[in-house]
């Protein structure tokens, strides 16, 4: 449950930089792939944005893996948990390659749309993920509901 948690925050910062390096324009002084081919010289500080928010896509592929192998180990147990994990791999590394696509198609609107809606559905996966990793909640056994009264709903 931990790193599912916090793979939905680390997930959400990406996308956040991601939005950030939209609005402020600056993804469009970047044509390298998957390094920036610009230098400081030609970019300025807006360069160490953009390798921040590549590392940060290095991370969450990592983090994904680490969410993926105990999910691998308990697939038999819990294909709830191994199929959710095994759509977050696929989506993170269309998420890497919509990138590229971004990146190489000069920040065409297709570019864009695919790798806004692929991150899109890695962030509702990973919190599938979260949802499923919770513990059942605890119920009241028959035996303790019976004695005490039931409350309308204006009561309660």
């Amino acid at each position: 449950m931990g790193w599912s948690f916090f793979t939905l925050g680390y997930t959400f910062l990406a996308m956040y930089v991601g939005a950030y390096l939209a609005k402020s324009n600056i993804s469009d002084s970047f044509r390298g792939y998957p390094l920036p081919s610009e230098t400081y010289h030609q970019v300025g500080f807006n360069l160490y944005f953009d390798f921040l928010h590549r590392g940060i896509a290095i991370g969450l592929f990592l983090l994904i893996i680490r969410l993926f192998v105990p999910a691998y180990r308990w697939r038999s147990k819990r294909p709830d948990l191994y199929k959710g994990a095994l759509l977050a791999m696929l989506l993170v590394v269309g998420q890497i390659l919509s990138g590229g696509f971004l990146i190489l198609s000069h920040l065409s609107l297709l570019g864009f749309l695919i790798h806004v809606s692929v991150v899109s559905c890695l962030f509702a996966t990973v919190a599938y993920l979260l949802l499923q990793s919770l513990p059942e909640p605890l119920r009241p056994s028959p035996s303790s509901t019976s004695q005490t009264p039931s409350k309308t709903p204006s009561q309660i």
